[in-house]
């Protein structure tokens, strides 16, 4: 899988984007070397554990309380 193998700075990129942008993920996947959202939603998941939707919601969720 392209996220395994570009290491955990990569991942926290990928995770800043997701977080610090209104972008769609075929943006995102286009600008992080994915050919597809599919399959950056699918390594996302692999790596870690939730979809991007879903990290996004959790992360804007939990800054919210703070």
């Amino acid at each position: 899988d392209c996220l395994l193998s570009r290491g955990l700075g990569d991942v926290y990129k990928r995770q800043e984007l997701l977080l610090r942008t209104g972008e769609k993920l075929d943006g995102i996947a286009a600008r992080t070397g994915y050919s597809s959202a599919f399959a950056f939603s699918k390594a996302f998941r692999k790596f870690t554990g939730v979809s991007p939707k879903e990290f996004r919601r959790r992360e804007k969720a939990d800054r919210a309380v703070l």
